[in-house]
């Protein structure tokens, strides 16, 4: 079987289970040394019906252990935009698509802190958000409850981050609610599910000003599939949408759609790993 069609399949398989095949779900991730997430998004801001804008963008995340210190990192990425009629356009690379982040992740999936790998003094670094690598992990990996959850429980997780003291930082806070869904096999391999909803609440300081304004807020939602003998998450899809901010509005915008999706490279979801003999 390809594994091209294992998202679909995973989401068939869940809508086939009932509440006699759900269990309870993970307690503990069990992290190797390293491990990568191929990550793949797009995203379509939208006039009322009419689309304005194609963004897509793929890249690998690297999650090494260095003695005690997780250091998460970006390659292979490729950016692009299109406004429909015209050719496709490269994006340039974010600050952040080029360094090292040093990232306190716990057995429960705690994403605690993360540190710049860079030098503070030098201008880009400066102008990079150490929190952005916090808000793109907690898509991928959920936070564990600190509990045995019954079939079809759910807990909260809250991940307050701070970057309003750099120049495109924000202060906020994302709150998720976690859903033990159901236990699926796909092929030889059996997932806990894990559906979730979040909501991102940031506040920003606008130019000139001095205090902080409502930033736009953020919904998702998300599935999560946690490999039972890995015990590491090996797929996660989630998608949004957000009103478009006033800057955008002004040029006819009203807001954008977007959905994304990771995969743990080497897992059955992986779509470069060489088919089984």
């Amino acid at each position: 079987m390809s594994r091209r069609p294992l998202a679909g399949l995973a989401l068939a398989a869940l809508a086939g289970c009932d509440a006699g095949s759900r269990a309870p779900g993970p307690m503990q991730y069990r992290w190797p040394e390293q491990l990568a997430w191929r990550i793949e998004y797009v995203a379509q801001t939208l006039a009322g019906e009419r689309p304005l804008l194609r963004y897509a963008e793929t890249k690998l995340m690297r999650v090494v252990d260095r003695g005690g210190t997780w250091v998460v990192g970006f390659d292979q990425i490729l950016k692009t935009s299109q406004v429909p009629g015209d050719s496709m356009q490269l994006v340039p690379l974010a600050v952040e698509d080029t360094l090292d982040f040093f990232v306190d992740i716990g057995g429960r999936g705690e994403l605690a802190s993360a540190t710049l790998g860079c030098d503070p003094v030098v201008p880009a670094c400066a102008d990079a958000l150490p929190s952005s690598i916090r808000l793109e992990m907690r898509r991928i990996v959920p936070r564990l409850s600190v509990w045995p959850v019954p079939r079809g429980g759910s807990w909260m997780d809250t991940l307050a981050f701070d970057d309003a003291a750099r120049p495109r930082g924000s202060r906020g806070h994302v709150v998720t609610r976690y859903t033990s869904a159901a236990d699926t096999v796909i092929g030889a391999n059996e997932y806990w599910a894990i559906t979730w909803q979040s909501l991102r609440t940031s506040f920003r300081r606008p130019q000139g000003m001095s205090g902080l304004a409502p930033d736009v807020q953020v919904e998702e939602v998300g599935l999560t599939l946690v490999d039972k003998g890995r015990l590491v998450p090996v797929f996660t899809t989630w998608a949004g949408a957000l009103a478009a901010p006033l800057a955008p509005r002004q040029m006819g915008a009203t807001g954008t759609g977007y959905r994304g999706r990771a995969y743990l490279m080497g897992s059955p979801f992986d779509p470069t790993r060489p088919p089984p003999r």
